[in-house]
């Protein structure tokens, strides 16, 4: 019997393989192709903005304060945008004689802001976009109230002395940047052609009105004061809006991660265009490299990657005579199994190789039936068997004429005698210890998919690979004619309206 001699070494790997998800959104022009990983959430909720834009697209900057969300800075607009009942309507001195450009914003009169410039000067919805951009619209007393109590201030506690403070850039949160903060300047207001107060308050319209000549207005004062006050209709204040909220669901909003460009974070498809969204990845095939350059074919059964190719290591086993069609480097003795497959990668499990048959396997994991085993200084089944190395096998003995004869027992075996099949056998090991070949498999994350359900709080998780198929998100209406989201493989009666993926 020759004697071998096994040198076991670490072997590190560099891979192309890469467990990644995509998430397919087809539209009747195109498709477009997002990482998951880069993916918040994709919903038919409209997420909360950080900035909105007038019709003449400058930006405002836009933040949460109490339960709305407020433009962070004084509207500068004299254009109605494309949804008022004015559409791109300017206005001018003719139209509203309290008009008049200062400093960082526009004062308005009560009927140009709330968009009443033509008769009767009456409001006939309860929310009211006015001059505001599209989305937003003039704070009613009610969400000016909320402000207030935002703050925990209310009436004439002035709010410098706790959440507030007065600075060079006017009144805005203590310990936030301008950014952040209700950011109110000293502006005062117009009265004629005439600004008042500039340097000691500002005023801003809500959509309240009192009476036929006056409106509720909020006051801040430099002392810290904000107020309520009733205000002649005719005076200039300043213009802050409120965002609507979640005003349709005629759109799908994909919200994604890390994204610098604010314009660019939040995409949004009209649902009538948009055919089918599939999650799915693209890593069926694949290659990995060692770092003795020996480059091996992968492919993803189930859940798994694998080596479709023996493994080679001149680094793990020497001594091997083989003939020349062998390789004379991919044969292991038990001893080195352990510790022969790269990081990320392992040594398969008889469990392993019993998925792997279910997923249906095909020719392409056996092509040359070269490396059956090698025992006794011979190749065994050259051409038309093959046997694999496992973590789990076992080992065992049996009596045979008075002889004690032992065996490695648990050995994937795979044959090509009568067509494709495989299964599980044992070895001898009386006389020698065999080498065989080994196959590594890489472990793929499962994601899930994290689901809504159409307006309730309430989640739930679903495998992206219950079955052989990638999940496909489709569209429908519930009872009420609202665009909702139906995923196939899922419950058929449950309906969602967001859903993010989850990769562990």
């Amino acid at each position: 019997m020759r004697k071998l001699i096994f040198i076991i070494l670490s072997i590190l790997f560099s891979h192309i393989l890469c467990a990644k998800v995509f998430i397919e959104i087809h539209t009747l022009d195109s498709v477009a192709i997002f990482n998951a990983e880069n993916i918040d959430s994709i919903s038919l909720i409209e997420p909360a903005p950080t900035f909105v834009k007038d019709i003449n697209k400058k930006k405002y900057t836009v933040g949460p304060l109490g339960n709305n969300y407020w433009m962070l800075e004084d509207l500068e607009c004299a254009i109605f945008d494309t949804l008022s009942i004015h559409r791109s309507k300017s206005l001018s001195a003719s139209e509203d004689s309290t008009l008049a450009p200062y400093n960082k914003g526009i004062h308005y009169n009560w009927t140009a802001a709330n968009g009443l410039i033509d008769p009767p000067y009456t409001l006939t919805t309860t929310r009211n976009q006015g001059i505001c951009p599209n989305k937003f619209h003039i704070p009613s007393k009610t969400e000016w109230e909320n402000l207030f109590a935002s703050v925990e201030h209310k009436g004439s506690t002035p709010l410098r002395n706790q959440n507030w403070q007065i600075t060079n850039d006017g009144l805005q949160r203590q310990g936030e940047s301008t950014e952040k903060g209700f950011n109110s300047s000293a502006s005062g207001y117009a009265k004629g052609s005439q600004i008042k107060d500039s340097n000691i308050l500002s005023s801003y319209w809500s959509s309240e009105s009192l009476s036929e000549t006056s409106a509720l207005a909020t006051r801040l004062d430099a002392t810290g004061s904000l107020s309520f006050s009733s205000e002649n209709k005719e005076l200039g204040k300043s213009v802050r809006c409120v965002w609507d909220g979640q005003t349709d669901r005629d759109w799908l909003y994909v919200c994604q991660k890390d994204v610098q460009d604010e314009e660019k974070k939040v995409l949004r498809y009209k649902i009538e265009k948009i055919k089918l969204i599939i999650i799915k990845d693209y890593i069926s095939s694949g290659t990995i490299t060692d770092t003795e350059n020996h480059t091996y074919r992968t492919k993803r059964y189930g859940s798994t990657s694998w080596m479709i190719e023996d493994l080679v290591s001149s680094l793990s086993i020497q001594g091997v005579n083989c003939n020349a069609t062998q390789k004379t480097n991919n044969y292991f003795s038990k001893d080195v199994i352990n510790n022969i497959c790269p990081k990320g990668w392992r040594l398969p499990k008889q469990e392993d190789y019993k998925k792997l048959v279910k997923n249906d396997i095909d020719n392409t994991f056996v092509r040359d039936f070269k490396s059956a085993i090698y025992k006794d200084d011979k190749i065994f089944s050259d051409g038309a068997e093959a046997l694999y190395w496992v973590e789990d096998f076992t080992t065992g003995s049996y009596e045979e004429n008075g002889e004690t004869k032992f065996y490695i027992k648990g050995i994937p075996y795979f044959e090509n005698y009568n067509g494709y099949s495989s299964r599980f056998s044992f070895v001898e090991i009386s006389n020698t210890i065999p080498l065989m070949p080994c196959r590594c498999v890489q472990d793929l994350t499962e994601p899930k998919l994290k689901c809504r359900e159409t307006k309730k709080s309430d989640t739930t998780n679903i495998g992206i690979w219950q079955t052989k198929d990638y999940p496909t998100i489709k569209f429908t209406q519930n009872n009420n004619a609202e665009n909702v989201m139906y995923i196939e493989n899922a419950d058929s009666n449950v309906y969602y309206d967001k859903f993010s993926v989850e990769i562990k």
